[in-house]
């Protein structure tokens, strides 16, 4: 009789530790989840490049002595910048934020109007510091309701 309990007593413990064994083996089986490596984005230098360059005011950063560091196209269709210098208007308010610290708004409407171009041109003048200023120049032709001689304007 003893015998038969001891035997019970071993197939219980075999029959748990085959339970077990086989819940361990399923759990080590599931595949762990893998973070996939993030793809780096591109450096910072890179992305303000490309936000300077695709903003749809024009953007213009002179040094002290007012000549042009960087500019975006659309300074260029603005005629903030031409033929790689600043607008005299432009560089002149960026002494004047230079001297004093202070931001200043400049009309850099231009002067002869030829063709198709703004016909209002507003600049908003910052100092970035170490000597460098940013013109941050907008097209203001429909804000200002201008009309072209003969035309309508698209306002109602």
């Amino acid at each position: 009789m003893e015998a038969l309990l001891y035997v019970a007593i071993a197939a219980g413990a075999l029959g748990l530790g085959l339970a077990f064994g086989v819940r361990i083996a399923r759990r080590r089986a599931a595949p762990v989840p893998v973070r996939p490596e993030p793809v780096p984005g591109p450096p910072m230098a890179d992305l303000l490049q490309r936000v300077f360059q695709s903003t749809d005011e024009g953007l213009v950063v002179l040094n002290r002595s007012g000549e042009v560091v960087l500019h975006n196209p659309r300074a260029a269709d603005l005629g903030v910048v031409t033929a790689g210098r600043a607008d005299a208007r432009a560089a002149a308010a960026c002494q004047q934020v230079l001297e004093t610290g202070m931001p200043v708004a400049v009309d850099l409407s231009p002067l002869d109007r030829r063709g198709r171009q703004p016909a209002a041109v507003l600049a908003h003048v910052r100092p970035l510091g170490n000597g460098f200023s940013m013109v941050e120049a907008a097209d203001t032709s429909d804000a200002c309701g201008w009309r072209p001689p003969g035309g309508t304007s698209s306002r109602t």
